[in-house]
């Protein structure tokens, strides 16, 4: 063993000596040698710095990737929380919701108690209504009139002969015995109403108008009794005549107005032109001074009717001088009348309209549609009486102050500061006082009588 560890330590020794450089060779190597490189190395450096790019590339990708990742993160996160809002909105409404539908339930229920409660009131109150309707209706209900006009179809005359009692006692006996044109029926010894048409023209100028006033009342009074014209024949010429009277008195009160007027507007006239001569100016003011006298003297009211027990409906007749006709005399003593109000049972609709009143009538007993007429003459006056028994007299006060003021302007022709009534206050008398026009006072135009239908609707009838 020990001989083969020497024989391997020789051979090292040999090798080493082999292998150590001799002075030839240090002087090789001390000398310059070339240096080449070979191609596999030239080859590695390229693909060295192929690799480098491409780790820079992957790199930039990989961070890229990384940021958008990131930023999808917080997307998702944002969404997340903006969707646990919503869920938690949507909750709230839902709750909402639920409590609306519930308060929505619990009011109509309350609303239809309410609905019911105030049925059963107005049923009630209505139920009272009428009873005390048809108590009041009773109450007022003639038992006597009723039974006088029982059987007025079969027994015209005992009616014409009730009627004339009524006319009678009310003062109206002189009014109905105009002369009339009309013919009479052989068959049922009544009047007929087809060619009943009353002599105006020679108690009013305006017969035009008179006649249309007339047969407004006529038609109305048709209207009301379509069913029998004939037995309503006499309180048609009853009305023809009280017509004829109101308008004569409207036809005269209007002219004396106008005349007065015009009077004064003369004057005016007489004294602008004999304002600088004094004859002219004292004959102007003496008759100035007479017209001044002739207004405060009080008008004499011309009654319609000379009965004693009639004073009531003389005072409130006479007020009726200005804006009043059958017609609305007619509609007045139906709406009175409780029956027009659907107390009875023909009525079946009634119109109005203003002044003015449109009936029309189903099955009605033929005494109770007389009642009603002749309730007309007992009580109709009394709905617009009552609004105007202080009219004529607040006239009368007006003309008087109308007079004095324009006397007083005119009175003084010589001094020229002081104003002049214009055009409307000659018109107004209390634009002389209030110095303007007062609305409720109606102008000349309006207060002139109107007819109430056309010429051709007259022709027609």
């Amino acid at each position: 063993m020990a001989t083969q560890h020497d024989d391997k330590d020789t051979e090292n020794v040999k090798e080493t000596m082999r292998n150590s450089p001799t002075k030839k060779d240090e002087t090789k190597e001390k000398s310059p040698k070339k240096v080449t490189f070979s191609e596999d190395l030239e080859n590695q450096e390229t693909d060295d710095e192929l690799n480098d790019q491409w780790f820079n590339e992957m790199k930039e990708i990989s961070l890229r990737k990384e940021a958008l990742l990131q930023h999808q993160l917080e997307v998702a996160a944002e969404n997340q929380r903006l969707m646990q809002e919503m869920i938690a909105e949507q909750r709230h409404l839902r709750a909402a919701q639920e409590a609306t539908q519930a308060s929505h339930e619990k009011l109509r229920k309350e609303q239809a108690e309410a609905t019911k409660k105030l049925n059963k009131i107005s049923s009630t109150l209505e139920a009272i209504l009428l009873d005390s309707r048809q108590q009041q209706a009773d109450k007022e209900n003639d038992p006597g009139l009723n039974k006088a006009l029982y059987g007025l179809k079969v027994s015209p005359k005992r009616w014409n002969e009730r009627f004339s009692e009524v006319a009678t006692e009310l003062g109206l006996e002189n009014d109905i015995n105009e002369p009339c044109l009309y013919t009479w029926a052989l068959t049922n010894n009544t009047l007929s109403s087809s060619v009943v048409k009353p002599i105006l023209s020679s108690c009013c100028r305006r017969s035009s108008s008179t006649f249309s006033f007339c047969a407004r009342a006529r038609h109305a009074l048709y209207a009301i009794t379509c069913l029998s014209r004939v037995v309503c024949i006499r309180l048609v010429l009853f009305l023809e005549r009280l017509a004829s009277r109101l308008c004569v008195y409207v036809v005269t009160s209007e002219d004396r107005m106008r005349e007065r007027r015009k009077r004064a507007k003369e004057l005016d006239e007489h004294a602008t032109a004999h304002r600088k001569s004094a004859p002219g100016r004292s004959k102007y003011n003496g008759a100035a001074a007479a017209a001044a006298a002739a207004g405060k003297q009080k008008k004499k009211k011309s009654f319609f009717f000379k009965s004693r027990k009639s004073k009531s409906i003389k005072k409130v007749l006479i007020l009726w001088r200005l804006q009043s006709s059958v017609y609305d005399i007619l509609c007045i003593s139906i709406m009175m009348s409780k029956r027009a109000y659907g107390l009875q049972a023909g009525v079946t609709r009634i119109i109005r309209s203003g002044s003015t009143c449109a009936y029309r009538t189903g099955i009605m007993h033929e005494s109770r549609q007389t009642e009603i007429r002749i309730h007309l003459a007992r009580a109709c006056a009394y709905e617009k009486g009552k609004q105007r028994i202080n009219e004529e007299e607040e006239e009368e006060e007006e003309e008087e102050r109308y007079l004095s003021r324009a006397s007083m302007y005119i009175s003084q022709p010589a001094d020229r500061s002081l104003p002049r009534p214009s055009s409307f206050e000659r018109d107004d008398p209390r634009a002389a006082i209030y110095g303007k026009r007062d609305p409720r006072w109606p102008s000349r135009r309006a207060r002139q009588l109107k007819p109430f239908c056309s010429t051709s609707s007259l022709e027609r009838e």
